[in-house]
């Protein structure tokens, strides 16, 4: 990341998510309106900060991020929106599903549009980076290949390391010699 705190922050987040957020329920209802509004709070600043300070160096890897990151903003609003909507009837409920709505129809929908847009930019963002991708491969390899022919003894100095001949084929019969192999 281009900011050096940024790791500081999203395992901050990812802890205030998963950990800090339980404290907040009870034995009969495990998961209330006051974990979800302050699970929404919680990926809102989180949202606004990764919006204000970019913090990676390419781009798109900041356009994926705030996708992943309004995609955790769009499903602590739409759990708030189920927690808190409607009566309940039975004082014993399901905490997990409370009135059917997790298994409802529409909530699949959304859950595979929001998957399938992560998967969209996802996909964009690896065709987008193949040409970048191939070109630093292709750098690293010339950048690699230069540098052990730079620590190579040119053909002068192995001859004169060797104490052959400057001879080409005096060399040629000295080299395996040298490097401990037999003729």
């Amino acid at each position: 990341p281009r900011c050096w705190w940024y790791a500081v922050a999203e395992l901050t987040m990812r802890l205030y998510l998963t950990g800090l957020l339980s404290f907040f329920g009870s034995s009969d209802a495990p998961a209330t309106t006051t974990q979800t509004s302050l699970g929404l709070l919680g990926a809102m600043i989180y949202y606004v900060v990764l919006s204000a300070y970019d913090p990676f160096i390419d781009p798109l890897d900041d356009l994926l991020a705030k996708v992943a990151a309004f995609q955790v903003m769009n499903a602590h609003v739409l759990r708030h929106d189920a927690a808190s909507g409607g009566k309940r009837k039975k004082k014993k409920y399901n905490a997990g599903d409370p009135n059917g709505v997790w298994s409802g129809l529409a909530f699949s929908v959304a859950c595979v549009a929001v998957g399938l847009s992560t998967l969209a930019v996802a996909v964009f963002l690896v065709f987008a980076g193949a040409r970048d991708l191939r070109n630093a491969v292709v750098g690293a390899a010339n950048y690699v290949s230069e540098r052990f022919a730079s620590q190579r003894p040119s053909t002068d100095e192995g001859r004169r390391a060797t104490g052959g001949s400057s001879s080409p084929s005096d060399a040629d019969a000295s080299a395996p010699r040298a490097a401990g192999v037999a003729p």
